[in-house]
């Protein structure tokens, strides 16, 4: 993955969410893989779900971190990355505040 998406690296510290609004460092981005539409709050491990993996992805966050609930079934994921691009001209910088924060976000099906 870090061929093809120079700089842009799984969320730090939570890759599962949720999808903060914080900026990643100049000219980088993070990787979000949560559900369609994941809320803007911590999100617990899903009742039906007890028995299964879940909670704070490799304990990062100290409880800040959605829980990762596993996907299956042809389950949809979204795929969210956000990326702090910081303009190199001087006069463009200033037109648009030092940086722009680029979102885009993509729907896919669990092929397992």
């Amino acid at each position: 993955m870090k061929i093809h998406a120079v700089d842009v690296n799984l969320a730090n510290p939570c890759p599962n969410g949720p999808v903060t609004s914080a900026a990643p460092p100049s000219n980088q981005g993070w990787i979000y893989i949560t559900e369609p539409n994941p809320p803007a709050t911590v999100e617990t491990l899903s009742p039906t779900l007890q028995n299964a993996p879940g909670g704070q992805l490799w304990n990062f966050g100290n409880g800040t971190c959605s829980a990762a609930n596993p996907a299956h079934d042809h389950a949809p994921l979204q795929v969210t990355i956000r990326y702090n691009f910081v303009p190199f001209t001087p006069l463009i910088r200033r037109l648009t505040g030092n940086n722009i924060i680029i979102t885009a976000a993509a729907i896919y099906s669990t092929e397992y």
